[in-house]
Protein backbone atom coordinates (compact mmCIF):
# COMPACT_ATOMS: atom_id res chain seq x y z
CA UNK A 1 0.00 0.00 0.00
CA UNK A 2 2.81 2.46 0.89
CA UNK A 3 4.60 1.74 -2.39
CA UNK A 4 1.45 2.48 -4.43
CA UNK A 5 0.96 5.73 -2.48
CA UNK A 6 4.54 6.82 -3.25
CA UNK A 7 4.06 5.96 -6.93
CA UNK A 8 0.85 7.99 -6.98
CA UNK A 9 2.58 11.02 -5.39
CA UNK A 10 5.47 10.76 -7.88
CA UNK A 11 2.99 10.54 -10.77
CA UNK A 12 1.17 13.69 -9.53
CA UNK A 13 4.49 15.55 -9.23
CA UNK A 14 5.49 14.53 -12.77
CA UNK A 15 2.12 15.65 -14.16
CA UNK A 16 2.40 19.02 -12.37
CA UNK A 17 5.94 19.50 -13.72
CA UNK A 18 4.76 18.76 -17.27
CA UNK A 19 1.88 21.23 -16.91
CA UNK A 20 4.20 23.87 -15.49
CA UNK A 21 6.73 23.35 -18.29
CA UNK A 22 4.06 23.55 -21.00
CA UNK A 23 2.69 26.80 -19.51
CA UNK A 24 6.20 28.27 -19.42
CA UNK A 25 6.81 27.32 -23.05
CA UNK A 26 3.43 28.78 -24.08
CA UNK A 27 4.21 32.08 -22.32
CA UNK A 28 7.67 32.24 -23.89
CA UNK A 29 6.28 31.64 -27.38
CA UNK A 30 3.57 34.29 -26.96
CA UNK A 31 6.21 36.76 -25.68
CA UNK A 32 8.34 36.09 -28.76
CA UNK A 33 5.44 36.76 -31.13
CA UNK A 34 5.18 40.29 -32.42
CA UNK A 35 1.69 41.67 -32.13
CA UNK A 36 1.27 43.70 -35.34
CA UNK A 37 -1.92 45.19 -36.68
CA UNK A 38 -2.38 47.03 -39.97
CA UNK A 39 -4.66 49.99 -39.43
CA UNK A 40 -7.25 50.10 -42.18
CA UNK A 41 -9.07 53.22 -41.02
CA UNK A 42 -7.31 56.31 -39.68
CA UNK A 43 -10.12 56.66 -37.12
CA UNK A 44 -8.66 53.59 -35.37
CA UNK A 45 -5.72 55.76 -34.35
CA UNK A 46 -7.91 57.75 -31.97
CA UNK A 47 -7.85 61.43 -31.26
CA UNK A 48 -4.73 63.47 -31.96
CA UNK A 49 -3.65 65.07 -28.68
CA UNK A 50 -1.22 67.83 -27.82
CA UNK A 51 -1.46 66.69 -24.17
CA UNK A 52 0.80 63.73 -24.91
CA UNK A 53 4.34 64.06 -23.58
CA UNK A 54 6.81 61.41 -24.70
CA UNK A 55 10.40 60.50 -25.25
CA UNK A 56 11.99 57.71 -27.28
CA UNK A 57 14.94 56.62 -25.13
CA UNK A 58 16.39 53.95 -27.38
CA UNK A 59 16.05 52.32 -30.79
CA UNK A 60 18.18 49.20 -31.01
CA UNK A 61 18.73 46.53 -33.68
CA UNK A 62 19.33 43.02 -32.35
CA UNK A 63 19.52 40.09 -34.77
CA UNK A 64 16.12 39.96 -36.48
CA UNK A 65 14.30 42.36 -34.13
CA UNK A 66 14.14 46.10 -33.68
CA UNK A 67 13.50 47.33 -30.13
CA UNK A 68 12.01 50.72 -29.29
CA UNK A 69 12.01 51.84 -25.66
CA UNK A 70 10.68 55.07 -24.20
CA UNK A 71 7.79 56.61 -22.33
CA UNK A 72 4.57 58.45 -23.13
CA UNK A 73 1.81 59.98 -20.99
CA UNK A 74 -1.42 61.88 -21.37
CA UNK A 75 -0.83 64.87 -19.09
CA UNK A 76 -3.45 66.01 -16.62
CA UNK A 77 -4.93 62.65 -15.61
CA UNK A 78 -3.85 59.45 -13.91
CA UNK A 79 -2.21 57.06 -16.37
CA UNK A 80 -2.39 54.03 -14.07
CA UNK A 81 -4.07 51.77 -16.65
CA UNK A 82 -2.28 53.13 -19.70
CA UNK A 83 -1.50 50.97 -22.72
CA UNK A 84 0.90 51.93 -25.50
CA UNK A 85 1.10 50.99 -29.15
CA UNK A 86 3.93 52.10 -31.39
CA UNK A 87 2.78 53.24 -34.81
CA UNK A 88 4.84 53.05 -37.97
CA UNK A 89 3.56 55.17 -40.83
CA UNK A 90 4.85 54.02 -44.21
CA UNK A 91 6.10 57.16 -45.94
CA UNK A 92 5.37 55.73 -49.41
CA UNK A 93 1.88 54.31 -48.93
CA UNK A 94 0.63 56.27 -45.91
CA UNK A 95 -0.43 53.01 -44.23
CA UNK A 96 -0.13 52.71 -40.46
CA UNK A 97 1.09 49.62 -38.64
CA UNK A 98 0.46 49.28 -34.93
CA UNK A 99 2.66 47.25 -32.57
CA UNK A 100 1.54 46.41 -29.05
CA UNK A 101 4.09 47.53 -26.47
CA UNK A 102 4.79 46.13 -23.02
CA UNK A 103 4.61 48.53 -20.10
CA UNK A 104 7.64 49.38 -18.00
CA UNK A 105 7.51 51.09 -14.60
CA UNK A 106 8.86 54.66 -14.78
CA UNK A 107 8.33 56.30 -11.39
CA UNK A 108 10.83 58.93 -12.50
CA UNK A 109 8.20 60.33 -14.89
CA UNK A 110 5.70 60.94 -12.07
CA UNK A 111 8.47 62.62 -10.05
CA UNK A 112 9.54 64.73 -13.03
CA UNK A 113 6.08 66.16 -13.76
CA UNK A 114 5.10 66.36 -10.07
CA UNK A 115 1.57 67.55 -10.90
CA UNK A 116 -0.41 65.22 -8.61
CA UNK A 117 -1.09 62.57 -11.25
CA UNK A 118 0.29 59.03 -11.44
CA UNK A 119 2.45 58.40 -14.50
CA UNK A 120 4.35 55.38 -13.10
CA UNK A 121 3.24 53.11 -15.99
CA UNK A 122 4.47 55.53 -18.64
CA UNK A 123 7.34 53.35 -19.86
CA UNK A 124 7.09 51.06 -22.86
CA UNK A 125 9.18 48.65 -24.88
CA UNK A 126 8.18 47.13 -28.19
CA UNK A 127 9.82 44.72 -30.57
CA UNK A 128 9.33 44.86 -34.31
CA UNK A 129 10.43 42.52 -37.11
CA UNK A 130 13.61 43.90 -38.61
CA UNK A 131 12.16 43.79 -42.14
CA UNK A 132 10.33 47.00 -41.19
CA UNK A 133 13.75 48.63 -41.10
CA UNK A 134 14.03 48.28 -44.90
CA UNK A 135 11.58 51.09 -45.69
CA UNK A 136 11.10 54.62 -44.42
CA UNK A 137 8.63 55.10 -41.57
CA UNK A 138 7.52 57.89 -39.29
CA UNK A 139 7.19 56.74 -35.68
CA UNK A 140 4.02 57.51 -33.76
CA UNK A 141 2.73 56.64 -30.32
CA UNK A 142 -0.81 55.60 -29.49
CA UNK A 143 -2.04 55.79 -25.90
CA UNK A 144 -5.07 53.85 -24.77
CA UNK A 145 -6.73 54.86 -21.50
CA UNK A 146 -9.93 52.96 -20.85
CA UNK A 147 -12.01 53.13 -24.02
CA UNK A 148 -10.29 56.26 -25.38
CA UNK A 149 -7.40 56.31 -27.83
CA UNK A 150 -4.99 59.18 -28.40
CA UNK A 151 -2.01 59.44 -30.70
CA UNK A 152 0.86 61.66 -31.67
CA UNK A 153 3.42 61.44 -34.46
CA UNK A 154 7.00 62.00 -33.35
CA UNK A 155 9.75 63.69 -35.33
CA UNK A 156 11.69 60.43 -35.26
CA UNK A 157 12.14 58.54 -38.52
CA UNK A 158 12.97 54.90 -38.94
Amino acid sequence: MAIQYKKFIILIIIILCIISLSMTIKNYISYQQIKKHEIENVLELGQFSDKISFHIDEIKNEKDKLFIRGWAILRGQDNTNIKHNILLKDKETGKYYSFEASNEKRIDITKHFNDGYNYDNAGFIVKIDNHFNMKKYDIGIQIILGEKKYFVLTDIKL
